[in-house]
């Protein structure tokens, strides 16, 4: 069994490769992609003066750790967003762990 992490500039063609490849006929015999994830391109630019405590909650949408008062991440800050696909039958419940650091702007 292989994995093969492929990376994307573009949201939408992202979710059109996930599209075709869960899709196509390959997805009921040997082919199906099993994980989605989002890696953070905007970044919180708040002064930490007007949060000194720096408060994170995790994103609705993506799973992103991100800051209470903008909602948007912290650069610099280690990032295990959760795989945006639901487990199905083909999956099971399976866990695979991608995360990413950015660099601190």
């Amino acid at each position: 069994m292989q994995y093969v992490v492929v990376e994307f500039d573009s949201d939408a063609e992202a979710e059109a490769f996930v599209t075709t490849i869960n899709g196509s006929e390959g997805s009921s015999g040997s082919m199906r992609c099993i994980g989605q994830y989002k890696k953070p391109s905007m970044f919180c630019e708040c002064p930490e003066k007007d949060d000194p405590d720096r408060k994170v909650t995790r994103g609705a949408k993506w799973g992103i750790l991100v800051h209470k008062g903008c909602g948007k991440p912290y650069s610099g800050m280690w990032q295990g967003p959760k795989n945006l696909l639901i487990p199905d039958e083909h999956i099971g419940r399976r866990q695979f762990m991608f995360s990413s650091v950015e660099p601190r702007q």
